[in-house]
């Protein structure tokens, strides 16, 4: 059986299979109860994407970091 590889070209943390999404609420603000963040469980420590987000928001927010482990980029 012959083995396959495939390249995955990655423009949005919410599109890596190592992202998580989290509640993050406000806790001084009931509207903003359901705020979600975004974390990177790729890193050698979790690193934050983004955080206090609105849930229709993410996308916009989510731009694949710098830091990015998967990034071949030199940083």
């Amino acid at each position: 059986m012959a083995t396959r590889k495939a390249a995955l070209e990655i423009t949005n943390c919410l599109d890596c299979p190592h992202h998580e999404q989290q509640r993050d609420p406000d806790p001084h603000d009931w509207f903003n109860d359901d705020d979600q963040k975004v974390v990177c469980k790729h890193s050698k420590r979790e690193r934050i994407v983004a955080s206090g987000e609105r849930p229709y928001q993410l996308r916009e927010a989510c731009a694949v970091p710098k830091w990015c482990p998967l990034s071949k980029a030199p940083a």
